[in-house]
Order: C-alpha cells, then sequence, then structure tokens
C-alpha cells in the first residue's frame, strides 16, 4: 500500500486541503520506520517536484464550468501563479517539521546490519524541500548546523553535507559567515573535509540566486586572496606528486573557475595558470566517475574561456597550428577564426606541457587533447 503513496503524490488536486492531515504520519515514518523513509522521501520530492511546477495544470481536472472559469484567468497568468506560490507555501509551512526530522536521520549512522542506502535518498529530500522553504528558516537552521558542527566532531561530515545543501539558500551576510567557517577546512589536512569546504564555496559561488551573485562580488579579493593562498600551499610539485592529485582538487579548480573565469585566464601567473590546469588534467583518471566527468567538463570550460578573453581580432579564418607529439593527425582538420586561434593555441600550449612529464601525466594528456578535439573539431566559432 505504501509504495502506491509516490502515484498520489503526482500532481494531486487535493493538496491544500489534505496534506496538513497526513504531514504528522509521513513525519513519523521518515523517523521512525526504515524500511518506508526510500518510499516516503521520493513520495516528498515528487509532491514538491510535480505539484508545484505544474500544479496549476493537474487542478484543471475540475467541473466544466470551473475549467472554463480557470482558462479565462490562465489566459493573464495570474490563476496559474497563485496556484503555485499557494502550493509552495503550504509545503513550505511545513519545513519546520520535515527538515529537522531530514536532518536527524541523515546524521544518524545506520544500526547494524542496516543499509545505509537511505542517507542519499533524503539527502535528495532536503535539497529538493530547500527550494520551498522560506530563507529566514533556513538561516536559523543553518546557524543551528553550525553550533552542532562545533559540539559534535564525529557528526562534522554530515553536517558539512548538509551546509553543502543550505549555503545557496541564505542571505549574502549568512553566506559571509558561512565562507569564514569554512575557511580553515580549505587547507585541512584529512581529505573529506578539504573537498567538502570547496563543495560549500561551489555551491555559495556557482548558484543562480541573486543573493549567491552578490556574495561573490563582495568577496570577490577575498575569495582570490584566500584561494590563491590555497594553490600556492598545495599545488607545489612534490605536494603533488604526494597526494596523487586528490578528488578535493578538481573541486577547488572549479570553485576557482566559477567565481571569476576572467582572472582564471587572465590574471594568474602563467606557472600557476599551468600547474592548475595541469591539475585538472589529472583528475581525468580519478577513481571517482564524478571527478573525471568534472575534469574533461573543465578542460571545455577553461577553453572557452581562454577564447572568450584572450582571443584578438585578426581577421580571417586559418587551421590551429599542428599539433606535437604524433597528434597532428587528431587535429589537422580542427579550424577556427584568427580571432580565437592565438587563445587556443596559447591554451593548448599549456596542456602539451603535461606531454613531458610522468607515464601517467602523458595518458592523462593524451586524454584531454583527444577530449579537446571532440568538444572544438569543425567549430565555426
Amino acid at each position: 500500500i505504501w509504495s502506491m503513496l509516490p502515484g498520489f503524490c503526482t500532481c494531486p488536486v487535493d493538496l491544500m486541503a489534505s496534506f496538513k492531515g497526513v504531514a504528522r504520519t509521513l513525519g513519523m515514518s521518515i523517523n521512525e520506520r526504515p524500511d518506508l523513509r526510500l518510499t516516503v522521501c521520493q513520495a516528498l520530492r515528487t509532491l514538491i517536484n510535480k505539484s508545484c511546477s505544474t500544479g496549476s495544470k493537474c487542478s484543471l481536472r475540475l467541473s466544466l464550468f470551473t475549467n472554463c472559469c480557470i482558462i479565462i484567468s490562465i489566459l493573464n497568468n495570474s490563476w496559474m501563479h497563485s496556484v503555485e506560490a499557494e502550493e509552495k507555501a503550504e509545503l513550505g509551512r511545513f519545513s519546520k517539521n520535515f527538515l529537522p526530522i531530514l536532518f536527524n536521520v541523515y546524521s544518524q549512522q545506520p544500526a547494524e546490519g542496516e543499509s545505509g542506502t537511505y542517507r542519499m535518498a533524503v539527502l535528495d529530500t532536503i535539497k529538493v524541500y530547500l527550494t520551498v522553504t522560506d530563507m529566514q528558516r533556513v538561516i536559523i537552521l543553518i546557524i543551528c548546523l553550525v553550533l552542532l558542527f562545533w559540539s559534535s566532531p564525529p557528526l562534522r561530515l554530515a553536517v558539512m553535507d548538509l551546509v553543502v545543501a543550505m549555503a545557496p539558500f541564505v542571505d549574502e551576510s549568512t553566506m559571509a559567515k558561512t565562507f569564514e567557517l569554512m575557511r580553515p577546512y580549505l587547507e585541512a589536512k584529512e581529505p573529506g573535509m578539504q573537498k567538502k569546504a570547496y563543495r560549500v564555496l561551489e555551491e555559495m559561488c556557482g548558484a543562480e540566486r541573486d543573493e549567491c551573485k552578490s556574495f561573490v562580488v563582495s568577496n570577490l579579493e577575498t575569495l582570490k586572496i584566500v584561494l590563491l593562498d590555497t594553490l600556492k600551499n598545495a599545488s607545489s610539485p612534490a605536494k603533488r606528486v604526494r597526494s596523487l592529485y586528490r578528488e578535493e582538487d578538481i573541486v577547488y579548480a572549479r570553485v576557482l573557475f566559477i567565481f571569476s573565469p576572467d582572472y582564471f585566464v587572465l590574471g594568474f601567473p602563467q606557472p600557476r595558470l599551468k600547474c592548475l590546469i595541469h591539475i585538472v588534467i589529472i583528475c581525468t583518471k580519478e577513481v571517482s566517475v564524478g571527478a573525471r566527468k568534472n575534469a574533461y567538463s573543465l578542460l571545455v570550460e577553461i577553453g572557452s574561456a581562454f577564447v572568450r578573453f584572450c582571443g584578438n581580432k585578426k581577421g580571417d579564418a586559418m587551421f590551429l597550428s599542428t599539433c606535437r607529439f604524433g597528434l597532428m593527425g587528431f587535429v589537422q582538420q580542427l579550424t577556427l577564426p584568427a580571432s580565437n586561434v592565438d587563445a587556443m593555441e596559447e591554451y593548448l600550449a599549456l596542456v602539451y606541457a603535461g606531454l613531458t612529464g610522468s607515464v601517467t601525466m602523458i595518458t592523462c594528456t593524451v586524454l584531454a587533447l583527444t577530449r579537446l578535439v571532440f568538444e572544438y573539431k569543425g567549430r565555426p566559432d
């Protein structure tokens, strides 16, 4: 019977009247019934994703007369936005009940013999529920998490995951305070803590909300100083060899690129930029599938940034300069306007340098060049 719940949560027509009657039962099921957590979490996500986004369409299952009246209102878009806002407000009203329960369940380690697969579903549900939660409530919750972070060291990794999820949904001043909290952990010796600290920063710098953009603009100089100091301390050749380019390195590079792509390309001294690009290249052979995917994606984004910020305006089209080390055949057909050729050549020169490194570095560089050729081959821009 419980397996039918997500279906009932797909575009319900009586959400406003009925949700308050089942909210308590759903919360108790998440907290007390491990066997039902996945189902109830899926139902909550469905309710938010398929009611608040399409609730107005689903609510058209009414009488013919009511539908005629509604259609007239829809022509002005007023009724559609009104229903969606009301449903968001109704679900958001219960965030004070559901989010603490979800936080508590996620932060607990699974009991002996119990599978921990539900934790990712719980975290996904938290992220979805935050989209309909009032900002002031999110700020209060993140303050509570900070207090828990300091008072309960065993829970710090779980708390950091929750902070990553909540960071983009607070105001600018709270983001600044969160950044100051994360700042010492950007150089933490524990890999997990360092990675999560960068993830918090990545979420705050990369989100599309106005508060996130204001945070980046207001703190740009501080971000540059902090990240460049971190690069100086973490990117020496000896330290890179010992760490074998851990997964958090790619997160660091993405954070640095997100908050200021023009500075990434134009503001770095050449040795530091070369070093950072090689960090991204070596991550193409990371164990983590996500790290490899991010590395390839970031290589393409950096190439586009070089074209955008370094391209000159000389005019006619020409072939990209000859690739070295036996790769010439792969890129002979790669043509770009002269205005972008110099920029791409400059970028590829930094990538080519990896072919003079270790066997692992050479392998990763070939993979990186293959991805870049695939991306830019035949592109007219």
